[in-house]
């Protein structure tokens, strides 16, 4: 983040904020496998990635 220039305050702010969306996506998806199942996950995934309509 320093070499994009970002002050080392807010380098390690955003780091900070990337570990927290890390954790809160990660517990999601344990509901989301739960509910719609690892297979669905994964096709409806590829799906946004890749700009398709499910």
């Amino acid at each position: 983040m320093q070499l994009s220039g970002y002050s080392t305050d807010d380098s390690f702010k955003l780091q900070i904020v990337q570990q927290v969306i890390s954790l809160v996506g990660n517990v999601m998806s344990w509901y989301l496998i739960y509910r719609v199942g690892r297979r669905g996950l994964t096709f409806s995934g590829l799906a946004v990635l890749t700009g398709e309509t499910v």
